[in-house]
């Protein structure tokens, strides 16, 4: 909840289809940049792949609570 007290609008999908749907409509909506966790970023492969060439928007995934994957910053 720390992410929508500073202002920043907040999501919680668990499914493939629903994360990579989520991204999709993001992207579409203008997000410049879409902060995910590394949970759902590696069950979302192919939908950030499609925006890793793209100025916008920036997927960037990070660690979850539930600890470091290995995969964000």
């Amino acid at each position: 909840m720390i992410f929508k007290a500073i202002g920043l609008d907040v999501f919680y999908e668990e499914k493939k289809a629903q994360i990579e749907h989520r991204i999709h409509s993001l992207a579409k909506q203008g997000y410049a940049a879409i902060y995910i966790t590394e949970k759902a970023a590696a069950l979302a492969e192919e939908a950030i792949d499609i925006y890793a060439t793209e100025t916008f928007p920036a997927i960037i995934p990070i660690p979850s609570s539930a600890g470091v994957l290995g995969i964000g910053m």
